[in-house]
């Protein structure tokens, strides 16, 4: 069964999304608010209300389009709005799963779930990675993942 993502995830890619938008871009305008800020002002502050809006839909078709499941022999994970980008780690690849709470995670009440596969040691990210699981649903899932690696399920 195909899970969804935590809905706080949201709000976290929405202000990182304009953050960094703002940052790139926020630049430029903030050179035409100090040269005339008769138009300057108004343009700075339409691109920061438009940056926001365009942050938020950009974070809610994220969301939307992110799902996983952890089923019997294997964990999937679909995410994309652009490309879709699915990912399926068997069981028997596995190597660890741990469980992350960062600031907006704990504010938020999720966490995120890493799974390391055989193979991408030195690499300095998971091969799976589930943002925004509840925090009760994350410590079942690693408990689970982590029983069928273990060879309890007979794989």
């Amino acid at each position: 069964m195909k899970e969804k993502l935590h809905e706080g995830i949201v709000w976290q890619w929405t202000v990182a999304t304009f953050i960094f938008w703002f940052v790139l871009i926020g630049y430029v305008l903030w050179i035409y608010l100090v040269q005339d800020p008769g138009i300057g002002l108004p343009l700075f502050l339409g691109f920061s209300v438009l940056l926001l809006i365009v942050s938020y839909v950009w974070a809610r078709l994220s969301y939307d389009n992110y799902s996983y499941d952890i089923g019997e022999r294997e964990v999937n994970i679909e995410r994309g709005v652009i490309y879709k980008k699915y990912v399926s780690i068997p069981y028997g690849r596995v190597q660890n799963v741990n469980v992350v709470r960062g600031i907006f995670a704990r504010i938020f009440g999720y966490s995120t779930l890493q799974i390391e596969t055989a193979g991408t040691s030195g690499v300095n990210r998971a091969e799976g990675l589930i943002p925004a699981v509840p925090v009760d649903k994350a410590m079942q899932f690693r408990d689970k993942i982590m029983e069928k690696i273990s060879g309890k399920q007979g794989l």
